[in-house]
């Protein structure tokens, strides 16, 4: 408090501990949800672990976390524009069998040139869930051996501001703030402070965390998975974060999977969430943009509670109970709010045990439609379901797009190749789309701290790097095209549009495309052959309801 009182009593700001006190404590007066399950030694942690480091800190006012402000830009209304040309359909191999390296080295070098100038050290941070993501090492180890030279074929341009040696380091934040501020504390302390970027999380609570502590360091922050839209809308609030995927808004995936829904002809859903926020957030902006036009109806269900997993205390799992009640209350046949289309908006651990209750015991209709966000399409696949009367699942979900592209072709074998001289088995395609927004999340970081560096900005300022982040564009992306909005979102975001199409595949198909354009316009192409449903087998959309 005499801090807060300190800082406005001297509108100048000359000391950075008062200039860079306030957003902390704003986040600690609205902490997430996620946030007040931490132990009070984790909250003491957030609280004075920062301001300690920032007592020993001798950055000016304007290099605060606070010292970036955005422009959040309107979205205009939106058009979705129809074509039934979609080129060609696309499978999704989901092999996850990694082979790690038996003895990896604590600090990685990856392979450093001989000849780097003094100052051409780039650290970078890979802060992520390494259990969802058991390959993240692996990518991160390949993707910075093919920077590291300089004449490979692999963005080599990056040299042309100079030579410069990568080193990165992985900790585990899994998908709690705790965690992740944990994670982030214990890579300063290693490296003494000296990270240049962060990549990283896999989740919004602890990107949130992570940027929270990374921000008062001035530190850019690129995450290849997080997509709270809090990021761009509060974007005062973290002018050092970024991101190779678009925000959960109607500039991303809410636009996209309304795009989708529309452009099947469908205007009645029913919407299933967790008690998550995430969960619940998504589930009020897709409401908010379904219904404003009024042709859209939707029967939002109370939510789905999550309990502490009684085998692993960090884990949480659905309440069977919950499920029951929930699933039973969805509008019947004979309601007019009825609809076989079923938004479950989860996680995917969550997602899978939801729908495999449902299944056993008959909780929804038999020819009912999960839709399926981001978040578990493609994720959760048939073998963790029991089968039903149906042949067909009746899953249909997006991702964003999964590019399979000569781009995408070239990284894979050179991924394959680098991963097989270490004894790691091929892949034939990546196992998740994460695995292509995490190498270009690495790519457009390093270029943009070697352009930062080349324009003789300062190495160690977080808002020169940003400013030449936003300005990245390169076509030849793992997950295609690459460029930011003023905002550090992915600009014009593309979604791949999949089916699971019978129990026993191993992978969800590829069948159309949805893109969210800056106009506001949505771009929609759908394989209406490739679509399989329930009840009305294939190469049939069906109605959305029995009104």
């Amino acid at each position: 408090l005499f801090i807060k009182n300190k800082q406005k009593q001297n509108a100048n700001c000359h000391h950075p501990l008062l200039c860079q006190t306030d957003f902390l404590f704003k986040q600690i007066s609205n902490p997430p949800t996620t946030m007040m399950k931490a132990s009070l030694s984790h909250l003491m942690m957030c609280i004075i672990a920062p301001l300690l480091m920032m007592m020993m800190m001798l950055h000016p006012c304007e290099a605060a976390l606070r010292g970036a402000a955005r422009t959040v830009q309107g979205t205009p209304p939106q058009k979705i524009i129809i074509n039934d040309d979609l080129a060609h359909q696309r499978n999704i191999n989901h092999d996850r069998s990694l082979v790690t390296d038996p003895n990896p080295s604590s600090h990685h070098d990856a392979r450093a040139l001989q000849n780097t100038v003094a100052d051409g050290t780039i650290n970078i941070a890979g802060i992520f869930d390494t259990a969802a993501f058991d390959w993240g090492h692996d990518i991160f180890e390949a993707v910075v051996a093919f920077l590291n030279d300089p004449a490979d074929g692999w963005h080599d341009e990056i040299f042309d501001a100079g030579q410069f040696n990568i080193h990165f380091e992985i900790a585990n934040s899994g998908c709690d703030p705790s965690q992740a501020a944990e994670a982030y504390w214990d890579l300063r302390t290693k490296w003494q402070g000296d990270i240049d970027a962060i990549v990283g999380c896999r989740c919004s609570g602890a990107s949130n965390m992570v940027s929270t502590f990374s921000g008062l360091e001035d530190i850019p922050q690129i995450s290849m998975s997080s997509t709270s839209a809090s990021f761009t809308e509060n974007g005062n609030d973290y002018p050092l974060f970024s991101r190779t995927v678009s925000p959960d808004n109607e500039s991303g995936q809410v636009g996209a999977m309304v795009g989708m829904l529309r452009g099947l002809g469908w205007n009645q859903v029913q919407i299933v969430t967790t008690d998550k926020q995430f969960s619940k957030d998504l589930a009020n902006r897709f409401r908010s943009l379904w219904e404003q036009d009024g042709e859209g109806t939707a029967y939002q269900a109370t939510s789905i509670t999550l309990i502490d997993d009684p085998d692993d205390a960090d884990e949480e799992v659905v309440d069977p109970q919950s499920v029951q009640q929930v699933l039973k209350s969805l509008p019947g046949r004979d309601s007019e709010q009825n609809s076989r289309v079923i938004l479950l908006l989860a996680h995917d651990e969550h997602a899978s045990q939801i729908i495999e209750m449902a299944d056993k015991d008959s909780l929804v209709r038999e020819d009912a439609i999960w839709v399926a966000p981001q978040a578990w399409a493609a994720r959760v696949i048939p073998r963790y379901i029991p089968q039903r009367p149906s042949a067909h699942p009746g899953y249909l979900g997006l991702t964003p797009y999964r590019n399979k592209n000569y781009h995408f072709n070239d990284f894979l074998n050179r991924f394959n190749d680098y991963h097989a001289r270490r004894g790691g088995p091929r892949w034939t395609s990546s196992p998740d789309y994460a695995v292509e927004t995490m190498v270009d999340a690495i790519v457009a970081m390093v270029k943009a701290i070697a352009a930062a560096r080349a324009d003789m900005s300062s190495p160690s300022s977080g808002s020169a790097i940003m400013e030449k982040l936003v300005e990245v564009k390169f076509i030849d992306g793992v997950s295609g095209p690459v460029s930011f909005t003023a905002n550090g979102d992915r600009e014009n975001p593309r979604f791949s549009i999949l089916n699971l199409r019978r129990y026993h595949d191993s992978e969800w198909d590829i069948v159309g495309n949805v893109q969210v354009r800056s106009s506001g316009d949505i771009a929609f192409e759908i394989d209406e052959d490739s679509l399989c449903f329930p009840g009305s087998g294939c190469g049939v959309i069906p109605a959305d309801s029995d009104s």
